[in-house]
């Protein structure tokens, strides 16, 4: 369970931080600018990742479903 709570917050930090690069609230330190390109992949991962899991997650349920039913 608490690797869920660590990856929720990843994703939510990630999150912030792709938001702020396009509406520019927040200053971001130079030190984390330099890492943009290594921010983007890493981010861009844990979408495809999270898109999959949502997808299996639904087929899962659809068959749990059609069972119960």
């Amino acid at each position: 369970m608490r690797w869920k709570i660590f990856l929720f917050l990843i994703y939510v930090l990630f999150g912030f931080y792709f938001i702020n690069v396009s509406l520019n609230f927040v200053e971001i330190p130079e030190f984390i600018s330099d890492l943009d390109s290594w921010i983007m992949l890493i981010g861009g991962a844990l979408i495809i990742l999270s898109g999959f899991e949502h997808f299996l997650i639904g087929g899962r349920n659809k068959k749990i479903l059609a069972v119960n039913e």
